[in-house]
């Protein structure tokens, strides 16, 4: 539910941004511009449930890295600047839109640039912009990319299935739910401690290595 109500802030948000750098601005925008407004107040409590959850969960939290706290940090850093900018250091909206209007059309940017946080704020975006082909957030270019969506079966076409698809909802087996079980200890020593002791209680006398595995079936025990 924290990942849906993050992705709508975001689109949102992001929809809120385009009155600055559209002239004409559709009218669909305006009718969206308030939803955006409180949606970019929410958003940094969004981000940060996202952060906790990271470092709370033992399994995210041992395989998360620069590619995954990297985009949650910026977004932060981006929307506490942003709401900084429109409560706590007020700035001209026209001199905001004519800023952004000739940077992203290439013009003259000889005037002077609005003060308090915009700077900060308007390179943090940015740098989101840079980030996003390149990093995961650009996993959003998937909804446009993907096969299921592309391809129609009208145009003699086979429309191709997701290849994750069956993996995903093939039921859960016992050695796959033992496996994904590793999440849960802070260790792989621990892990293969609980291993032994579930082999165990099972009978197990003996786990055959990859060498052994490799007999032939000629009707030998393996």
């Amino acid at each position: 539910m924290q990942a849906i109500a993050l992705h709508v802030a975001l689109l949102l948000v992001f929809i809120r941004h385009l009155r600055l750098v559209l002239n004409p601005v559709p009218e669909w925008v305006f009718w969206l511009n308030q939803w955006g407004l409180w949606a970019g107040y929410f958003l940094p409590v969004l981000l940060g449930l996202r952060l906790v959850r990271r470092f709370w969960s033992p399994g995210l939290f041992r395989f998360s890295g620069f590619s995954n706290y990297f985009p949650l940090y910026l977004l932060l850093a981006t929307a506490v600047t942003g709401i900084m900018t429109k409560l706590a250091f007020p700035t001209d909206l026209v001199a905001v839109k004519v800023t952004a209007l000739n940077f992203f059309q290439f013009k003259d940017m000889a005037h002077a640039w609005p003060g308090g946080m915009f700077p900060l704020h308007f390179l943090l975006g940015l740098v989101v912009i840079a980030w996003f082909p390149f990093g995961k957030l650009g996993h959003a270019l998937c909804l446009f990319l993907n096969p299921r969506f592309t391809t129609k079966a009208d145009q003699g076409l086979r429309q191709l299935d997701n290849p994750c698809h069956e993996i995903m909802t093939r039921p859960v087996t016992e050695e796959q739910e033992t496996a994904e079980q590793l999440e849960a200890y802070e260790s792989l020593a621990a892990y293969r401690k609980r291993l032994k002791e579930r082999w165990s209680r099972q009978g197990v006398k003996k786990v055959l290595g990859s060498s052994e595995r490799r007999i032939e079936h000629n009707g030998k025990v393996r």
